[in-house]
């Protein structure tokens, strides 16, 4: 009996410190998570800070918008600069906006502040035409359409307008005597010359 009493006693004992290195081991696992929190919290800080550029492709010369979010998440002065030339900007709250009006090729726009720093890149292409200008065109389906210039680029043909349904007639008058119908065309834009139908 007492041979049972001593290997309970024994069995007891390494019972407890078995659960007491569990709870250390816990403990510590619960403190290295809690730094690695921190440190992904204090990396998506940094990360917040950020620039962008809109539209990034652009003819030369127009004007592009740029954007910085997160201002308040690094310590120092804000700073933006275009290939290394400052550039003047607004700040309200977390955000700072500005405009350029790029140069032919590639640029950089980088902001800065403390020990955080993020770019854009703005590609500046030579116009092809001037903004708002028009041209006529003619549409995949064999139609006459316009296009029109937009950020110095032709955008699609755009069909004219219809104004008829292809191929009805309206009554129209020959002389004043006589009668005929016009015919809309296939493409629904307009109506031919009157034609006597009889």
């Amino acid at each position: 009996m007492r041979e049972i009493l001593r290997k309970l006693s024994l069995f007891a004992i390494i019972l407890a410190a078995s659960i007491v290195v569990l709870l250390v081991l816990a403990k510590t696992v619960e403190k290295n998570g809690e730094g690695s929190s921190l440190a992904n919290s204090s990396d998506t800080a940094v990360n917040k800070f950020s620039i962008s550029a809109s539209p990034a492709s652009v003819a030369a010369g127009s004007e592009v918008s740029i954007f910085v979010v997160g201002v308040f998440s690094c310590e120092g002065e804000l700073s933006i600069s275009l290939d290394g030339r400052p550039v003047p900007y607004d700040a309200a709250g977390d955000e700072a906006r500005a405009k350029i009006r790029p140069d032919f090729g590639e640029s950089r726009v980088v902001a800065k502040k403390g020990a955080c720093s993020d770019y854009a890149k703005v590609d500046a292409f030579l116009p092809d035409c001037g903004e708002g200008q028009q041209k006529a065109c003619v549409a995949a389906d064999g139609c006459d359409g316009a296009q029109k210039c937009r950020n110095g680029k032709w955008a699609a043909c755009y069909k004219n307008p219809r104004v008829c349904v292809p191929d009805s007639t309206v009554a129209c008058s020959l002389n004043s005597c006589s009668f005929g119908a016009r015919r809309c065309n296939a493409c629904g834009t307009g109506y031919g010359s009157c034609i006597n139908q009889y």
